[in-house]
């Protein structure tokens, strides 16, 4: 209501005298002067005010102004029908030109008393002193979405496909491509069991119902099994790996060759010159520190991420960590994958994590404070032996992802156990623009051959920069290897370091710890035709070098 005084008088009610006529405490009253001193407008609150309420946000906001966000305020605070809880705008004060660039979220939700899955702060696209924060009573993403078949994933003419979704309710999208930039990178990051083969099945399969070619790299073999029944070409093991990697890498200078001699500028993809994004799976195991011909793989990335996007040819690297040295160390790559695409990044190891090294869009945000499994209420304190034990929820697929333009936030990516029924034969698309694209012979030669510049080895015996040249002198080339040394070292490198060595000191094993190689995984790692390839087991067998069952 409104108190008026009398014409030249002020108003001079205080707020014990309204507590006692209305009988209700002190600080249920609220007055305030009016356009003058002779009006005076009070409010009687008969319900539990919002910002005295502990748990609403208005009432925990004072929490989060005195430890995390200081000199900002409410505005638009609403109930969440998608979470049950409550959403709201965060303002900075008028004193406060823009909200901090770096926000905790671990520190929020503590302040905001919830655990960090059921808080959500996305920073405004476009003004700097608005924020969106929101707490909720349940996590809409727990209960995960199924996927809608692969006509979900079709990029609208801006290359933007649907994903998942974000814990607010809207589509978590990635962009494909772009009509004017071209093709975009993505960054997958994420530990085991954190949900990052689904992810890069995802992203595989959105290429695939786009008619985008793909070359397939893993250096582990076999991590995604769905993904090289949609690839052009697949190099599993690090042999193979790398063989994938040095095609993408002629496929690009052909095509820079020939959007020179044509004079291209924007990539029109077509069905005889498509889009042709390389997948590397653990990049980490042929870009870290100590990885073989670690250099060579580096130039191959680095050249892609910087010169690939206008000619076609995305990279997605799936990753357990972003890490700079994991990526092989060099902000040329970096640079280009946070410039050129999408990051997304899911539950990680404590100490697998390098906040330093997360993109702009991630900032105060601490993957490792993902849970492995949905948090059920509070362990009760006395155990009873009645109360059935629920399996556990897990939280793979939940993490964080940031496209420039899309909207940020927590999301959680579409639940797909094996993309194969959805692979159209139709779909697989190759880059048959290039003109030895379909040669086994010469593209197994390629894929077996460093690219230029890499083809001396170094001490270690992996692929390292190219030698000291001298005018008037030939060089010797590197000794190449027998078809029998590259079978006895590809096996070497799939085997346990420790068996190999209780075996250069003559120590028994225990048969049963004995790791064997697939015959059809071994002639990929060690690219002997098969022509020889039985005769040159045979011989290794009656020699002792080798064992089969």
């Amino acid at each position: 209501g409104r108190i008026t005084a009398a014409l030249g008088d002020s108003v001079n009610v205080s707020k014990e005298s309204v507590s006692s006529l209305f009988h209700r405490p002190a600080e249920c009253i609220d007055m305030k002067y009016g356009a003058h001193s002779g009006e005076a407008l009070i409010t009687v609150w008969y319900t539990q005010r919002p910002e005295l309420d502990p748990s609403t946000l208005q009432g925990a906001w004072k929490r989060v102004q005195a430890r995390v966000l200081p000199k900002t305020h409410l505005e638009e605070v609403g109930e969440d029908v998608n979470t049950g809880g409550q959403v709201a705008r965060v303002v900075a004060d008028d004193d406060l030109d823009a909200l901090p660039r770096v926000v905790n979220l671990g520190e929020l939700a503590g302040a905001l008393r919830r655990s960090i899955d059921l808080v959500s702060y996305e920073p405004g696209r476009r003004d700097p002193r608005r924020a969106i924060i929101r707490i909720m009573d349940h996590n809409p993403l727990e209960a995960g979405h199924d996927f809608q078949g692969l006509d979900s994933l079709k990029a609208t003419p801006g290359g933007w496909v649907n994903i998942g979704k974000i814990v607010s309710g809207f589509p978590a999208k990635l962009q494909l491509f772009d009509p004017k930039l071209g093709a975009l990178h993505v960054v997958i990051a994420g530990t085991t069991g954190s949900g990052k083969g689904g992810t890069g099945q995802m992203i595989s399969l959105a290429y695939h119902a786009n008619r985008m070619a793909q070359i397939y790299g893993d250096p582990k073999g076999a991590s995604n099994p769905a993904i090289p029944k949609m690839a052009a070409y697949s190099g599993l093991t690090k042999y193979g790996a790398l063989g994938a990697m040095r095609l993408s890498w002629w496929v690009l200078q052909h095509r820079i060759d020939e959007a020179a001699r044509l004079d291209l500028k924007n990539f029109e993809p077509s069905p005889m010159r498509p889009y042709c994004a390389t997948i590397l799976d653990e990049a980490a195991q042929m870009l870290a520190p100590g990885a073989e011909n670690r250099k060579e793989a580096i130039k191959i990335v680095k050249d892609g991420a910087s010169l690939t996007r206008s000619m076609g040819m995305p990279w997605v690297l799936i990753n357990q960590t972003v890490n700079l040295d994991q990526l092989g160390g060099e902000q040329a790559i970096r640079a280009n994958l946070i410039a050129g695409g999408t990051w997304i990044i899911l539950r990680t190891d404590s100490d697998q994590v390098n906040l330093g090294d997360l993109p702009p869009g991630f900032d105060g945000l601490d993957p490792s404070l993902i849970p492995p499994v949905w948090v059920e209420e509070d362990d009760a304190l006395v155990y009873d032996p009645t109360m059935a034990e629920s399996d556990p929820r897990r939280t793979f697929g939940l993490g964080y992802v940031a496209a420039p333009g899309g909207r940020a936030g927590m999301m959680r990516i579409d639940t797909l156990e094996d993309a194969t029924e959805h692979i159209r034969p139709e779909n697989i698309m190759a880059p048959v623009d290039v003109p030895w694209w379909g040669d086994q012979s010469h593209m197994e030669m390629l894929a077996m051959t460093p690219i230029p510049g890499f083809e001396e080895k170094d001490g270690e015996g992996g692929t390292g920069e190219a030698g000291t040249s001298f005018a008037g002198v030939d060089l010797p080339k590197p000794k190449e290897l027998t078809s029998e040394e590259k079978v006895l070292a590809a096996l070497r490198d799939e085997s346990d370091p420790m068996y190999v060595d209780m075996l250069d000191q003559g120590d028994d094993i225990d048969p049963d710890d004995i790791d064997y190689v697939e015959r059809g995984q071994l002639q990929t790692a060690c690219g002997v035709a098969e022509s020889t390839f039985a005769n040159v087991l045979n011989k290794l067998e009656k020699a002792g070098k080798i064992h089969r069952i």
